[in-house]
C-alpha cells in the first residue's frame, strides 16, 4: 500500500545513567553521573492520504500484521521492520469524512 499523505521523520533516543561515588579529594571537574548505554531508533508519523473506503479497510492486514515493513527513502532496495504504536485507530468515518489514517511507525 502506498501511502501519499504528508509525512514526519523522527528519532527517538533513550540512555541509561549511573552514579559513580566520587573519590576522597575528587575535583568539580570529575564526574559523578556516567551515561552506560545510548540507543536510537527513527520514528515515522505518516498520513495514508486520501483513500476509499475499501482501500483503508485493507489497511487493517497492515495493522494486525506480524511483521511489518517499509521502503527505506534512501535506498529502495533496503525494507525497515518496523511496528505501528499502539491504541485505538479510526480507519473510516463518512460522518466526519474521516478517509485517511495517520499511523505512527517506529523501528524494530
Amino acid at each position: 500500500m502506498w501511502f501519499t499523505g504528508a509525512q514526519k521523520f523522527g528519532a527517538n533516543i533513550e540512555s541509561e545513567t549511573a552514579i559513580v561515588p566520587l573519590k576522597k579529594g575528587a575535583t568539580t571537574k570529575d564526574a559523578s553521573i556516567k551515561t552506560t548505554s545510548t540507543g536510537k531508533s527513527r520514528v515515522w508519523i505518516v498520513n495514508t492520504g486520501s483513500k476509499p473506503p475499501g482501500e483503508i479497510k485493507n489497511l487493517l492486514w497492515f495493522l494486525e500484521s506480524r511483521q511489518r515493513w517499509i521502503v527505506d527513502q534512501d535506498d529502495a532496495t533496503r525494507l525497515i521492520p518496523v511496528y505501528v504504536e499502539g491504541g485505538e485507530t479510526m480507519l473510516w468515518d463518512s460522518l466526519e469524512d474521516i478517509n485517511n489514517v495517520e499511523l505512527k511507525l517506529i523501528e524494530a
